[in-house]
């Protein structure tokens, strides 16, 4: 059995900490929609100010103590079996949006205690090497089909997205890759599809530099729906055809005579790398051509197993690098063309 506990600390408006019944609604309507059984709720009242809310679960406790003088919310939840205590905090945090969230997440496993995710997303650039964000705030943390999507806010970047955790785009910078990705290229009155790029900010460039036509191909509609709701991109963007499917299920012709931009910001590691760009490149072989973010610089495996298998299909390649900020590392890009 799972028995997992976060930790966490909000900052909060002090207005809301002493709203006694609004937070304890609050917390309820969270508990509910995370699918948690509450047995009984306890509250105490301090003077001049603070209550601690103690809630009974089906699967343990949920605590909450204010500091409404200091404008902090405390909170340890403590869960058992299928309920994820995380879901519970990331849902909280979307009801009393917090300015700052800080947080520790441990699990409880054969008589150890593990730390598993703390206040930091962490991302592996290559085996051996990590880049760390603190965010000030989760503005929305869910998990889809296929991934876990977050959007934060950064102190520095601003507005972020993360798929599974690696970083995909700041609100920030995300300008300079757009720039990369189309380095070279002639736009208007192109015809284009972009595998990848539910974000949709690479879609919006297009049709700003007036492409005749746009296509995004993207497996998960919930990037697209989210990125539309938190950044004012994603499937909002109009003049461009959405589709929300596996890109390796086109077939040969629809590539034909277009330029495809491969927009994929978590390139894949290990042994499936290969497999994947074998495959999706072996469908390119009719495309004009050919734009693929190849990752940092210092993944030579993969920026060179993208070279060669754009060799393979019969394309010239074209390689440069920018470096962009939120990424903390110098980027590669590859161009393909006949």
């Amino acid at each position: 059995m799972n028995k997992e506990t976060v930790i966490c600390e909000l900052k909060v408006e002090p207005s809301v900490l002493g709203n006694v019944p609004f937070l304890k609604e609050c917390v309820l309507k969270v508990l509910k929609e995370a699918g948690v059984k509450v047995r009984r709720i306890f509250s105490e009242e301090f003077t001049p100010y603070g209550v601690t809310l103690f809630i009974v679960l089906e699967q343990s406790h949920c605590i909450l103590h204010t500091y409404p003088e200091e404008g902090l919310l405390s909170v340890d939840v403590y869960t058992c079996g299928d309920v994820n205590a995380g879901v519970v905090v990331n849902w909280l945090c979307q009801e009393l949006q917090p300015e700052r969230v800080s947080n520790l997440r441990t699990i409880r496993q054969d008589g150890q205690i593990y730390v598993i995710e703390d206040d930091l997303f962490s991302v592996s650039m290559v085996p051996g090497l990590e880049v760390s964000y603190r965010v000030n705030k989760v503005l929305c943390s869910f998990r889809s089909k296929y991934q876990k999507i977050d959007v934060v806010e950064h102190p520095v970047f601003g507005k972020m997205l993360f798929l599974d955790g690696v970083a995909q785009l700041s609100e920030s910078d995300i300008h300079l890759y757009n720039e990369a990705m189309l380095r070279g290229l002639e736009v208007k009155d192109k015809q284009f599809i972009i595998l990848g790029g539910g974000d949709g900010f690479l879609a919006d460039e297009l049709v700003k530099q007036g492409a005749s036509y746009v296509k995004v191909v993207e497996i998960d509609k919930d990037v697209a729906d989210i990125c539309n709701k938190f950044f004012d991109k994603g499937n909002k963007i109009t003049g461009v055809h959405w589709v929300y499917q596996d890109a390796l299920e086109l077939s040969e012709d629809e590539f034909e005579g277009k330029i495809v931009l491969l927009d994929l910001t978590d390139i894949p590691l290990g042994s499936d790398t290969r497999v994947f760009f074998t495959k999706i490149f072996s469908k390119l072989k009719k495309a004009d051509k050919v734009v693929v973010y190849a990752g940092s610089v210092l993944n030579r495996p993969s920026i060179a197993l993208i070279e060669k298998c754009l060799k393979d299909e019969g394309f010239k390649t074209k390689k440069w690098e920018r470096f962009i900020p939120s990424y903390m590392t110098l980027c590669v890009f590859i161009r393909g063309e006949k």
